[in-house]
């Protein structure tokens, strides 16, 4: 049976954009409250093996947005563990979305989990 716990997933990306944003510097503080304000984070079940993370954007400019995460093949076995790290990044035109695959396919037959979903996004340098 394939588990995928994801709790308190949602609190996670909350507070990783609090923290990206919270890196610029105070004078683009307009700035940070409008790239707030016009993005978001969501992740669903693409199937027994995946989940679709998606970052939408109503903001009216282009986004740089990065994802990471961590697959957990057999997270109850002590012998069989493996944990390893996946992680994209794309840009988000103005008013659009974009989504990665996180997906478990390594773990085979094994139970698996995905955790520590962070994403962050800045307005885009080009």
């Amino acid at each position: 049976m394939m588990q995928v716990r994801l709790a308190g997933a949602a609190a996670l990306c909350a507070l990783a954009v609090v923290c990206s944003l919270s890196s610029f510097a105070s004078a683009d503080s307009v700035r940070r409250r409008s790239l707030t304000s016009c993005t978001q984070f969501e992740q669903r079940d693409k199937d027994e093996l995946s989940l679709e993370l998606t970052v939408r954007s109503t903001c009216s400019m282009p986004i740089d947005c990065a994802l990471s995460w961590q697959l957990v093949c057999a997270p109850d076995s002590r012998k069989r563990r493996k944990v390893t790290s996946g992680a994209a990044s794309f840009t988000v035109g103005s008013a659009s979305a974009q989504s990665a695959e996180a997906s478990a396919a390594a773990c085979g037959d094994d139970s698996w989990t995905i955790k520590n979903i962070t994403w962050r996004c800045e307005p885009s340098k080009e």
